[in-house]
């Protein structure tokens, strides 16, 4: 099983901004513009045959040069173009932010940030998905297991959260999948009764993706990104993404995934 990243091309790519924190930046902002009350969706499906159009961009909240907006008073280092230096705007937005730099300063920016990231997971927890998506994206999983049974010895879920250090948005993203694990689980032990080992070849595909996943992934932020992305399909669809929540949460609590 392979990566495949959702992160779009932008004219921002020559910069050198690594795929794993364009995906973590345009996934915890919900493929939508972060100055406030803005919101604006930044990608639109292709239909007829046509590519998809990615139309947002990602700014750098501590400049990209010592000449840019926002410059950095300890010089330029590699975290400039890290996720978090920076921020999903649309068009207009980034120019703004990028031209009135007495007013969007580095602290502003990073407010901005984290007020929309809030707004995600916010929105996500009171969003309802289709079961239909749900248990088709369960049975795609049993069908991919690579690996035999196992046992499992899991430290509870709170101390995995505090081990693995997730940032504020990734905490908010695992809050909102915690109280819906009851629908996977109900829906696991329906096909248990016909399937006895259904539920271990779910714990075992997912074992077999993450472990593939950790090899590559720089941080657990990331990495919780990569799984979800794998659950939901590599979906930019809000509903089908927090299905994907809730089924690596269903997993976070299950089997031996962030077990730092």
């Amino acid at each position: 099983m392979t990566n495949t990243s959702i992160a779009p091309d932008t004219r921002t790519r020559s910069r050198k901004i690594p795929v794993a924190d364009r995906d973590l930046l345009w996934r915890l902002s919900a493929f939508r513009c972060s100055y406030p009350n803005c919101q604006k969706e930044l990608y639109r499906k292709g239909e007829a045959g046509d590519r998809h159009a990615n139309i947002g961009e990602m700014a750098h909240i501590f400049a990209h040069s010592k000449n840019g907006p926002r410059p950095n008073p300890d010089g330029f280092s590699e975290d400039t173009n890290k996720y978090e230096n920076l921020i999903l705007l649309c068009r207009e937005h980034h120019t703004i932010v990028d031209v009135q730099t007495n007013k969007y300063t580095v602290k502003q920016l990073q407010h901005m940030k984290l007020d929309h990231e809030r707004w995600v997971a916010d929105r996500l927890a009171t969003e309802d998905f289709n079961s239909a998506d749900l248990e088709s994206i369960i049975r795609w999983l049993s069908n991919n297991s690579e690996l035999p049974p196992g046992d499992f010895l899991l430290i509870p879920p709170r101390h995995k959260i505090s081990k693995n250090g997730f940032s504020a948005g990734i905490q908010k993203h695992l809050n909102v999948g915690f109280p819906r694990t009851h629908e996977v689980k109900t829906y696991v032990m329906h096909r248990a009764s016909l399937e006895p080992d259904f539920e271990a070849r779910l714990l075992n595909a997912m074992l077999t993706q993450y472990h593939d996943y950790k090899k590559t992934s720089i941080s657990s932020n990331h990495l919780f990104v990569d799984m979800v992305q794998f659950a939901c399909g590599n979906s930019r669809d809000h509903v089908k993404w927090l299905a994907g929540i809730v089924l690596v949460v269903y997993f976070f609590e299950r089997c031996e995934i962030f077990e730092k």
